[in-house]
Protein backbone atom coordinates (compact mmCIF):
# COMPACT_ATOMS: atom_id res chain seq x y z
CA UNK A 1 0.00 0.00 0.00
CA UNK A 2 1.38 3.33 -0.43
CA UNK A 3 0.01 6.04 1.57
CA UNK A 4 1.39 9.79 1.82
CA UNK A 5 0.00 13.22 2.71
CA UNK A 6 0.65 16.63 1.58
CA UNK A 7 -0.66 19.68 3.37
CA UNK A 8 -2.31 22.32 1.28
CA UNK A 9 -3.40 26.11 1.48
CA UNK A 10 -3.83 28.08 4.95
CA UNK A 11 -6.29 25.81 6.26
CA UNK A 12 -3.88 22.96 6.72
CA UNK A 13 -6.38 20.79 4.13
CA UNK A 14 -4.84 17.36 3.92
CA UNK A 15 -4.14 15.85 0.22
CA UNK A 16 -3.51 12.03 0.55
CA UNK A 17 -1.91 9.44 -2.02
CA UNK A 18 -3.44 6.19 -2.12
CA UNK A 19 -2.06 3.21 -3.93
CA UNK A 20 -0.36 -0.01 -5.35
CA UNK A 21 3.11 -0.05 -3.91
CA UNK A 22 3.54 -2.90 -6.59
CA UNK A 23 2.09 -1.08 -9.53
CA UNK A 24 3.12 2.31 -8.63
CA UNK A 25 -0.19 3.77 -9.28
CA UNK A 26 -1.90 6.06 -6.99
CA UNK A 27 -5.20 7.93 -6.83
CA UNK A 28 -4.53 11.62 -5.70
CA UNK A 29 -7.43 12.57 -2.99
CA UNK A 30 -8.52 16.15 -2.10
CA UNK A 31 -5.92 17.98 -4.07
CA UNK A 32 -6.81 21.65 -2.07
CA UNK A 33 -3.79 23.56 -3.64
CA UNK A 34 0.03 23.06 -3.75
CA UNK A 35 -0.53 21.64 -7.10
CA UNK A 36 3.53 22.36 -8.07
CA UNK A 37 4.49 20.32 -4.64
CA UNK A 38 1.93 17.33 -5.82
CA UNK A 39 3.77 17.46 -9.02
CA UNK A 40 6.91 17.27 -7.77
CA UNK A 41 6.35 14.38 -5.29
CA UNK A 42 4.34 12.13 -7.67
CA UNK A 43 7.78 12.69 -10.53
CA UNK A 44 10.16 12.19 -7.31
CA UNK A 45 8.39 8.69 -6.25
CA UNK A 46 7.92 7.67 -9.94
CA UNK A 47 4.29 7.49 -8.96
CA UNK A 48 1.86 6.62 -11.95
CA UNK A 49 -1.70 8.97 -10.83
CA UNK A 50 -4.55 7.09 -12.22
CA UNK A 51 -7.35 9.35 -10.83
CA UNK A 52 -8.20 12.38 -8.43
CA UNK A 53 -11.32 12.07 -6.27
CA UNK A 54 -12.29 14.95 -3.84
CA UNK A 55 -14.40 14.22 -1.06
CA UNK A 56 -16.48 17.10 -1.10
CA UNK A 57 -16.95 20.27 -3.10
CA UNK A 58 -14.97 22.70 -1.12
CA UNK A 59 -12.48 24.97 -2.87
CA UNK A 60 -9.66 24.03 -0.36
CA UNK A 61 -10.36 20.56 -1.06
CA UNK A 62 -10.67 21.14 -4.89
CA UNK A 63 -8.40 23.68 -6.11
CA UNK A 64 -5.57 21.48 -7.94
CA UNK A 65 -7.90 19.78 -9.26
CA UNK A 66 -7.92 20.83 -12.89
CA UNK A 67 -4.71 21.60 -12.80
CA UNK A 68 -3.29 18.07 -11.98
CA UNK A 69 -6.56 16.75 -14.11
CA UNK A 70 -4.93 18.46 -17.18
CA UNK A 71 -1.27 17.75 -16.29
CA UNK A 72 -1.67 13.95 -15.78
CA UNK A 73 -4.29 14.07 -17.93
CA UNK A 74 -6.57 11.65 -15.37
CA UNK A 75 -10.17 11.27 -14.61
CA UNK A 76 -11.48 13.47 -11.69
CA UNK A 77 -14.26 11.51 -9.43
CA UNK A 78 -16.81 13.25 -7.45
CA UNK A 79 -20.40 12.50 -6.04
CA UNK A 80 -23.06 14.38 -8.73
CA UNK A 81 -24.63 16.74 -6.27
CA UNK A 82 -21.18 18.54 -5.79
CA UNK A 83 -21.54 19.58 -9.09
CA UNK A 84 -22.91 22.70 -8.19
CA UNK A 85 -19.14 23.50 -6.56
CA UNK A 86 -16.41 21.83 -8.84
CA UNK A 87 -16.16 24.09 -12.36
CA UNK A 88 -15.15 20.87 -13.49
CA UNK A 89 -17.45 19.50 -16.79
CA UNK A 90 -15.61 15.84 -17.27
CA UNK A 91 -15.74 14.20 -14.49
CA UNK A 92 -16.88 11.09 -13.35
CA UNK A 93 -20.20 11.26 -10.94
CA UNK A 94 -19.21 8.44 -7.91
CA UNK A 95 -21.12 7.12 -5.40
CA UNK A 96 -22.28 4.31 -2.40
CA UNK A 97 -21.86 1.26 -3.15
CA UNK A 98 -19.17 2.07 -5.88
CA UNK A 99 -15.90 2.10 -5.55
CA UNK A 100 -12.40 3.25 -7.47
CA UNK A 101 -9.76 0.23 -7.95
CA UNK A 102 -6.01 1.62 -7.90
CA UNK A 103 -3.89 -1.36 -8.88
CA UNK A 104 -4.69 -3.92 -6.62
CA UNK A 105 -5.92 -1.69 -4.04
CA UNK A 106 -9.90 -0.81 -3.91
CA UNK A 107 -11.83 2.15 -2.48
CA UNK A 108 -15.25 2.03 -1.53
CA UNK A 109 -17.26 5.10 -1.58
CA UNK A 110 -19.81 5.60 1.76
CA UNK A 111 -21.97 8.43 0.80
CA UNK A 112 -22.17 10.48 3.84
CA UNK A 113 -23.72 13.84 3.65
CA UNK A 114 -24.07 16.58 5.98
CA UNK A 115 -20.90 18.93 5.53
CA UNK A 116 -22.41 19.17 2.24
CA UNK A 117 -24.98 17.37 0.46
CA UNK A 118 -22.69 15.26 -1.78
CA UNK A 119 -19.78 14.40 0.84
CA UNK A 120 -18.07 11.10 0.82
CA UNK A 121 -15.83 8.97 2.63
CA UNK A 122 -13.45 6.51 0.81
CA UNK A 123 -12.53 3.13 2.65
CA UNK A 124 -9.82 0.15 2.10
CA UNK A 125 -11.42 -2.48 4.23
CA UNK A 126 -8.23 -4.42 3.25
CA UNK A 127 -6.11 -2.07 4.79
CA UNK A 128 -8.71 -0.99 7.43
CA UNK A 129 -8.23 2.83 6.73
CA UNK A 130 -11.05 5.01 5.88
CA UNK A 131 -10.31 8.70 4.26
CA UNK A 132 -13.44 10.76 5.92
CA UNK A 133 -12.86 14.33 4.61
CA UNK A 134 -14.49 17.22 6.66
CA UNK A 135 -17.07 14.27 7.84
CA UNK A 136 -15.32 13.25 10.94
CA UNK A 137 -12.26 14.85 12.54
CA UNK A 138 -9.64 13.85 15.40
CA UNK A 139 -12.11 14.71 18.64
CA UNK A 140 -14.92 16.49 16.28
CA UNK A 141 -17.14 16.37 13.16
CA UNK A 142 -17.56 18.83 10.27
CA UNK A 143 -19.22 22.12 10.39
CA UNK A 144 -22.64 22.25 9.02
CA UNK A 145 -23.19 26.17 8.89
CA UNK A 146 -21.44 26.85 5.14
CA UNK A 147 -24.35 26.59 2.70
CA UNK A 148 -25.68 23.72 2.41
CA UNK A 149 -24.98 21.68 5.63
CA UNK A 150 -26.87 20.08 8.02
CA UNK A 151 -25.85 18.65 11.61
CA UNK A 152 -28.73 16.32 11.80
CA UNK A 153 -27.62 14.66 8.37
CA UNK A 154 -24.23 14.75 9.35
CA UNK A 155 -24.18 13.23 12.63
CA UNK A 156 -26.76 10.62 11.18
CA UNK A 157 -24.05 9.83 8.06
CA UNK A 158 -21.20 9.19 11.15
CA UNK A 159 -23.76 6.70 13.23
CA UNK A 160 -24.92 4.64 10.03
CA UNK A 161 -22.48 4.52 7.82
CA UNK A 162 -19.06 4.74 9.76
CA UNK A 163 -19.76 3.70 13.21
CA UNK A 164 -22.18 1.20 13.19
CA UNK A 165 -20.77 -0.25 9.71
CA UNK A 166 -20.65 -3.88 10.00
CA UNK A 167 -17.24 -3.89 7.71
CA UNK A 168 -15.77 -1.32 10.27
CA UNK A 169 -14.11 -2.51 12.98
CA UNK A 170 -12.81 0.24 16.24
CA UNK A 171 -9.03 -0.58 15.19
CA UNK A 172 -9.96 1.50 11.91
CA UNK A 173 -8.01 4.06 10.88
CA UNK A 174 -9.01 7.32 10.17
CA UNK A 175 -7.55 9.84 7.61
CA UNK A 176 -9.07 12.92 7.96
CA UNK A 177 -9.30 16.23 5.76
CA UNK A 178 -7.81 18.12 8.55
CA UNK A 179 -5.28 17.79 11.67
CA UNK A 180 -4.16 14.22 12.44
CA UNK A 181 -5.45 10.86 11.88
CA UNK A 182 -7.09 8.74 14.47
CA UNK A 183 -9.13 5.80 15.03
CA UNK A 184 -12.91 4.86 15.37
CA UNK A 185 -12.42 3.47 19.03
CA UNK A 186 -10.59 6.80 19.60
CA UNK A 187 -13.87 9.13 18.63
CA UNK A 188 -16.16 6.40 20.33
CA UNK A 189 -14.46 7.62 23.58
CA UNK A 190 -13.67 10.94 22.71
CA UNK A 191 -15.09 12.94 20.00
CA UNK A 192 -17.04 16.07 21.58
CA UNK A 193 -19.86 14.99 19.31
CA UNK A 194 -19.95 11.04 20.63
CA UNK A 195 -23.11 11.29 22.11
CA UNK A 196 -25.26 12.66 18.49
CA UNK A 197 -23.76 10.14 16.94
CA UNK A 198 -23.70 6.92 19.08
Amino acid sequence: MILEKIICNFLMTNCYFFGDDKTNEIIIIDPGGEELAIERRIKNRKYNPVGIVFTHGHPDHTIAGKYLKDKFKIPVYFHPNEKKLIPIEDFIPIKEPESIKIGNQELFVLDTPGHTSGGICLVSYQNKIIFTGDTLFRGSIGRTDLGNGNFYNLVNSIKNKIIRNEKINKNFIIYPGHDEESTINFEIEYNIFRKDFL
